[in-house]
């Protein structure tokens, strides 16, 4: 049932905003360059409808680029599953495997964020990513585990940042 009274203003805009995209990238299929659409969609420049292109091809792009990466993780998840049984029975190919799958999955969801360090010293920020093994818990643990955790410290000279 229809709502009664005033009119959401943001639907409007919303809807509006969405045909304005639809005629630009029709127009711009066709031919026109960006003054010509400019003009016929009623901004007073090339900025706003170079803006509303950009915007509607990044669009258009976006939605694709996201199926895409839900379908590879899926078939990663996928592969997961039927390594279970191997990597249960200590199979160490397959948990090496397992692990390439971790890391592929952890960059397509961009869960490897690099962390920023300040330099105590006042130099460059320091920038890295921490990788633990699933079975550590800090970097202590990796430690004993490894006996390697490589220091990324910037070295100084004559208290200057190297």
């Amino acid at each position: 049932m229809p709502r009664t009274g005033k009119k959401s203003r943001i639907n409007k805009d919303f809807i509006e905003t969405q045909e304005k995209k639809a005629e630009a990238l029709r127009l711009v299929k066709a031919g026109y360059r960006t003054p010509e659409i400019a003009a016929r969609l009623g901004y007073a420049d090339r900025r706003g409808a170079h803006a509303l292109i950009t915007r509607a091809l990044q669009e258009l792009v976006a939605v694709p680029r996201e199926d895409a990466r839900q379908v590879c993780v899926a078939r990663l998840d996928d592969w997961l599953v039927k390594l279970a049984p191997q990597i249960e029975m200590g199979d160490l190919k397959a948990i090496t495997v397992a692990l390439k799958i971790e890391e592929r999955r952890a960059r397509l969801l961009g869960l490897d964020a690099p962390v920023t360090v300040h330099n105590p010293n006042g130099g460059p920020l320091v920038q890295f990513v921490v990788a633990l093994p699933p079975q550590a818990q800090s970097i202590e643990e990796w430690r004993a585990q490894t006996g390697t955790v490589i220091d990324v410290t910037p070295q100084t000279t004559n208290g200057d940042a190297a």
